[in-house]
């Protein structure tokens, strides 16, 4: 048993016991979440079929699983649903005007060079221009240029137009049929990366100082070309007692559910919190807001399971055979009290592990300590 031990002394599969946007976690319980699942698989399969918009709100106490929920969304754990994407945003960490900024900087990042130029390509469909051009024979595919296809899309559309509608089209193309360099160049333009008036002048657009109602727009082109149903996850929305705040939040996801095609929005919120925001989400809205989910605790049984899983999979990780004991160091009767203590709440539950794991190594030394010294003693 001492290289179990030993690992346990370093650390234990529960030291992470509260759930992060980007830290994969070891398992999923999805008993707490009723029939969730099945409902936002339904919903997705809905919006790819109807493109329709919902709006669903995950209310409960802190610790029971509503971040967790992003984890098992964005890994497809336990979801039968069509193909879909889907990103993250915490209005608490973020200042209301920067939002739409943060939503096109995940969606960018998430998306891949494969899929932006997917995208391109469908805008320069859309807008009028093409790619490719046949030799005078008809018989040989030629690929045009950028500048090219830019110049065939402004004699169709005229140039009366803004500087940043212009600008954006042209950064569409060269993501869709550019150099690397110049799709790095477009990339960082959408992403407000500085650029320098060589790279500027390079592919002829304007600065990417935008405003907000800008960062609007190429969010709404980003997600109308995206091809499959979003999922826009606002995890915490919490009462900050800030009025103007408040009801800016609720405006912003106000406009993105009117504006965009084929969303879905998640909020989730903390019961206290959510009485609050569904009076000011209903006065904006203006409709009743029924869809409200809640998660369930951890019943005796599935404390049982994630801890049996979790050491399980700790054990296989590092390389070593499990012991005999799936329990081990741990059992039957301290799970119970676990459970009992921490009323099944997730994320005590994983505290208590971690620090019944401790006790328990801290008791096994000191006994080995008193075995020593009866020993040392005759």
């Amino acid at each position: 048993m001492e290289k179990y031990l030993e690992l346990l002394s370093e650390k234990t599969p529960f030291d992470l016991f509260v759930s992060k946007r980007f830290k994969r976690e070891l398992f999923d319980i999805p008993d707490v979440r009723n029939s969730l699942d099945k409902e936002i698989a339904d919903l997705i399969k809905n919006m790819k079929n109807q493109n329709e918009n919902h709006i669903v709100a995950i209310v409960g106490d802190t610790g029971l699983g509503k971040t967790h929920f992003f984890w098992v969304l964005s890994n497809s754990i336990n979801l039968k649903a069509p193909n879909f994407h889907i990103t993250y945003i915490s209005p608490q960490d973020t200042k209301i005007v920067d939002i739409y900024f943060e939503l096109c900087l995940n969606i960018l990042t998430d998306l891949g060079e494969q899929s932006l130029k997917s995208i391109a390509s469908e805008i320069i469909n859309i807008t009028g221009g093409k790619t490719i051009n046949l030799d005078l024979l008809g018989l040989i595919k030629i690929k045009k240029s950028p500048r090219t296809i830019i110049k065939q899309i402004f004699q169709k559309i005229g140039k009366d137009i803004s500087d940043f509608e212009q600008s954006l089209i042209k950064v569409f193309i060269y993501l869709g049929s550019g150099t690397t360099f110049e799709r790095e160049i477009a990339l960082k333009w959408l992403k407000k990366e500085s650029l320098t008036a060589k790279e500027l002048k390079k592919l002829g657009i304007k600065s990417n100082d935008f405003t907000e109602k800008e960062y609007e727009e190429i969010f709404k082109i980003i997600t109308t070309y995206i091809g499959k149903p979003l999922i826009l996850f606002f995890d915490d929305i919490e009462y900050y007692q800030l009025l103007e705040k408040e009801r800016e939040l609720a405006e912003l996801i106000n406009s993105l559910y009117k504006n965009l095609n084929s969303v879905l929005i998640i909020l989730t919120s903390l019961t206290g919190s959510w009485s609050y925001f569904k009076n000011l989400f209903e006065t904006v809205l203006k409709k009743d807001f029924k869809n409200i989910k809640s998660l369930n605790n951890f019943t005796e049984k599935n404390v049982q399971n994630f801890y049996k899983k979790s050491m399980g999979e700790f054990w296989k990780k590092n390389k070593l055979k499990p012991p005999q004991d799936p329990l081990y160091p741990l059992d039957d009767k301290i799970l119970r009290i676990i459970h009992l203590r921490s009323k099944g709440n997730p994320r005590l539950v994983k505290k208590m592990l971690k620090e019944s794991i401790e006790q328990e190594l801290y008791e096994i030394q000191v006994e080995n300590l008193w075995e020593l010294k009866e020993m040392i003693s005759k």
